[in-house]
């Protein structure tokens, strides 16, 4: 029996329900006592969703763990009030979870998020966006001890580094020793007593690598989220594509610190990679997209949103790919009109198409990728100087309450049935150029402002 958005209200209703749904924002007005007072009487919960419970306590965990010995599936993503307390009880008694959410938990730290990992070995979801208190001393163990993981978010836990990941060795550069010829021994006595002072590591920066055997892989791991995760480098890439080989999707949208060399190492995960975002990222080059490409043919969705040093190369690597079915690249001014021809050429399957604030694309080319992307059902071209055009703003969405046109130029975005109207528009409008240029007559083009736009 399902319940959702409301409480079941009779002893055989609370005895039979399996599914409890409370979202935000549907006005239930389920407050943690209400919740308290039916859970010793719910035994048979396999599925619990109280993210609409701002107020849920660990009393009510404790409580939900101890009587629904079946639970498999629990979210309390947004419950502030959580603490190690109520995830104590998870693992203590819940030995049947599959899936834990505890997005948007503040008080949760690296002591319950270990024990989840090492008493709960067969979890499948683990979901801690948001938890600005865990480190990677937990997630350490969560690498260790939960082999069967297929999703892991991490999004936005700002106190992860490397040491949280594997290390995967690599081979050592090599060192070119230098002699200290024409230099006195005073001279570099007095250079090393007035360098400045290193600081002193804290004892995060002081754990050891995480070496795990060769062997060792997550196998069944598909999705990891590790979203602006700023403090990661390559060697965490590097380490993660080494032990979990089959990821399907992979969010590295500001992880400010990665280059070419983390591109290089998701080669790895060859035809396995669908769906890979890195936006944010200033130091990929066309290069590492390029390797990126050659290996990792079956990507279906990409964004490489405002990483600067990125040119139209990258856009024709990406557009050879012939599952490509949604790239964002907005805010890439080194992208021009021969990316956005090669794309109406060359990726026939793109249907989600973002080049916004790419300011040397010209209206012809917007107009010829239309025409010859027929599966398009979203294009958004807001902020580029050429779609100011008058006659092109009539089958645009509504610019969001707040959006500056003055300051952050014309709003663009189009979908479904408008932008087959703008197709036929487009198409309207050239054959009108042509047949003036037949009649040898000047040509105007038409604006909003008139009705016979066809």
């Amino acid at each position: 029996m399902r319940f959702i958005n409301m409480l079941p209200v009779t002893d055989q209703t609370c005895y039979l329900v399996k599914h409890l749904e409370l979202q935000p924002h549907q006005g239930h007005n389920v407050t943690d006592d209400d919740i308290a007072e039916i859970l010793p009487d719910c035994p048979n919960i396999e599925t619990i969703i109280l993210t609409g419970v701002p107020d849920l306590s660990d009393r009510s965990l404790v409580l939900l763990a101890t009587h629904a010995t079946a639970l498999k599936y629990v979210d309390v993503s947004g419950c502030r009030h959580i603490t190690d307390v109520g995830v104590a009880a998870l693992h203590s008694h819940a030995r049947s979870l599959k899936s834990v959410r505890l997005n948007h938990v503040p008080l949760i730290t690296d002591p319950a998020i270990s024990d989840l990992a090492l008493s709960l070995s067969h979890l499948e979801e683990f979901e801690l966006c948001d938890s600005s208190l865990i480190t990677a001393v937990s997630v350490r163990d969560i690498w260790t001890f939960a082999k069967r993981l297929r999703r892991l978010k991490l999004a936005r836990c700002s106190q992860l580094t490397d040491k949280a990941f594997p290390y995967a060795f690599q081979p050592s550069p090599i060192i070119q020793t230098r002699r200290l010829s024409g230099i006195s021994l005073e001279q570099y006595s007095l250079d090393a007593t007035t360098a400045p002072l290193e600081r002193p590591q804290t004892w995060l920066e002081e754990l050891p690598p995480l070496i795990l055997p060769a062997t060792y892989t997550l196998e069944e791991l598909r999705l990891l989220d590790l979203t602006n995760c700023y403090q990661l480098t390559d060697d965490a890439i590097i380490g993660i594509t080494t032990h979990a080989p089959r990821i399907q999707t992979l969010l590295l949208t500001g992880c400010i610190r990665l280059t070419d060399r983390a591109l290089e190492s998701m080669t790895k995960l060859s035809h396995h990679l669908d769906v890979l975002t890195m936006a944010h990222i200033d130091n990929i080059t066309d290069r590492g997209i390029s390797a990126l490409c050659g290996a990792c043919i079956r990507i279906r969705s990409i964004d490489i949103s405002y990483c600067s040093l990125l040119t139209d190369l990258t856009v024709l690597e990406l557009g050879s790919l012939s599952e490509l079915n949604r790239l964002c690249a907005t805010n890439i001014p080194s992208i021009t009109d021969n990316a956005v021809l090669f794309l109406a050429e060359h990726a026939p399957h793109l249907a989600d198409l973002h080049l916004s604030y790419c300011p040397n694309i010209s209206l012809e080319a917007v107009h010829t990728l239309i025409l010859r992307l027929t599966v398009l059902e979203q294009l958004s071209v807001s902020g580029i100087p050429s779609m100011k055009r008058k006659g092109v703003r009539k089958f645009s969405e509504s610019a969001p309450i707040g959006y500056e046109e003055r300051l952050q130029g014309p709003y663009r975005v189009y979908k479904g049935n408008m932008l087959d109207e703008l197709r036929f528009f487009l198409e309207e409008e050239e054959s009108r150029r042509r047949e003036a240029e037949r009649l040898n007559v000047l040509f105007f083009q038409r604006g909003d402002e008139r009705q016979d736009l066809y």
